[in-house]
């Protein structure tokens, strides 16, 4: 089995001359801190954590991880300008080690991987929203990360700054 947990990042200020810039918000340090927390609770420690060099998504992981949740972070460039395929191959190519794996990056990335690769009993657990904040743990029934293939997933946890009680936004 695999386990693959797809975080956005919490909710960050607007209107920074570089995006890759932008810092999270007091209530996305809240919610980073929160899902961190969640994720510790819930057992979802990760492997290995791939992160986006933007300052949002480090700081998402940061705050996370000192909130309690666990994974060795790794920067990854691939995730700043990521489309759906990025994702996939990310997955693909992780090695057989991971048995549980954490992505930190943005959207709408996230959510079309979290809709492609869930399977269709499932998706509508999402509600068609992954606002900042969302974290979405999926299970796949496969030996080596290269097999997982879309529509296999299973819905495993699922978290938004709303449902743990942060407040989101």
């Amino acid at each position: 089995m695999r386990l693959l947990v797809l975080i956005r990042h919490a909710k960050a200020e607007r209107g920074a001359a570089d995006d890759r810039a932008r810092r999270l918000t007091g209530q996305g340090r809240a919610d980073a801190a929160a899902l961190g927390r969640w994720l510790a609770d819930a057992g979802l420690d990760a492997d290995l954590v791939l992160v986006s060099p933007a300052k949002r998504a480090e700081e998402t992981w940061r705050l996370a991880a000192e909130a309690g949740a666990r994974g060795r972070a790794v920067g990854c460039d691939a995730l700043y300008d990521a489309n759906l395929d990025t994702i996939l191959d990310l997955v693909a190519g992780c090695g057989d080690g991971v048995a549980a794996l954490g992505v930190v990056g943005h959207n709408p990335t996230l959510q079309e991987a979290a809709d492609a690769l869930l399977a269709e009993r499932d998706g509508a657990a999402l509600g068609g929203s992954f606002p900042p904040g969302t974290a979405v743990a999926l299970r796949f029934d496969v030996e080596h990360w290269a097999e997982i293939r879309p529509g296999e997933g299973a819905l495993h946890r699922f978290a938004t700054p709303r449902l743990l009680g942060a407040g989101g936004g």
